[in-house]
């Protein structure tokens, strides 16, 4: 009577429960190569999905250090809003480095064919006296990420008013 742990040299039996000895190579070699791609695929967006939360981040911390600095509320204590600057900055930076790109158009820039590709207008103001659609408010930054757009931008426009001779 063999033991639970004896090694013995008889033959096992290979049995259809088993099926990889009929399974050619190129088979199991490319079932191994597309779950590789996909868990790649996985951590990829996993990445691209924190860089954008990162550039989020860093949008909303120069919009507060901005608001500090020029709030009349209550003011600031310089060195701090410097601080935060400072910060937001090196995370840009930092994010830069690693490939992402924040596009975030400041007010009153013009709303070029480039720009519409990247930010999308939520909403239209007329002006008075625009002569050219501009950029009344950002409500998100556009991030792009290797070239690649991971978030388009959101923004208000202000777009010509037109009068009944032109």
């Amino acid at each position: 009577m063999a033991g639970p742990l004896e090694i013995s040299d008889a033959p096992r039996a290979i049995g259809p429960e088993c099926g990889v000895a009929d399974i050619p190579l190129v088979t199991l070699a490319w079932r191994s190569m597309r779950a590789e791609c996909q868990r790649r695929l996985r951590d990829t967006e996993e990445l691209a999905g924190a860089l954008a939360g990162c550039a989020r981040g860093v949008v909303r911390l120069q919009r507060a250090v901005h608001a500090f600095a020029t709030g009349s509320d209550a003011p600031a204590d310089r060195r701090t809003v410097l601080a935060l600057a400072a910060v937001a900055e090196g995370l840009e930076q930092s994010l830069r480095r690693a490939g992402v790109r924040i596009v975030a158009p400041k007010e009153g820039e013009p709303y070029t064919t480039e720009l519409m590709e990247l930010v999308e207008s939520v909403s239209q103001l007329p002006g008075p006296e625009v002569h050219e659609p501009r950029i009344a408010e950002l409500i998100e930054p556009a991030i792009l990420y290797g070239g690649a757009l991971l978030q388009m931008g959101k923004a208000v426009i202000l777009v010509p008013v037109r009068t009944a001779a032109g």
